[in-house]
């Protein structure tokens, strides 16, 4: 399966891969594999579990406040650009 997916992430906004050191559905090797073909950041939550609303991960506020902050620094960076 890992070999059909893509690699690297062209055209896309910055990302960071949320992971387990003791999810039974995605090891942590798996994670770190995944993280680097994506090019992505790679935060370990340790021994959480699978990271599901389920497990009472829920809406993750820190999450969701850096990823605008993400956003926001790359629609600056665009708009620095087109005015170079």
């Amino acid at each position: 399966m890992a070999a059909a997916m893509p690699i690297g992430r062209p055209g896309c906004k910055p990302a960071t891969l949320l992971a387990s050191d003791t999810d039974p559905w995605m090891n942590a090797a798996s994670a770190s594999e995944w993280a680097r073909r994506w090019h992505c950041g790679l935060v370990s939550l340790g021994d959480a579990g699978h990271i599901n609303v389920d497990a009472g991960f829920g809406p993750l506020p820190v999450a969701k406040k850096l990823t605008e902050l993400l956003m926001r620094r790359v629609e600056l960076q665009q708009r620095q650009a087109v005015a170079a």
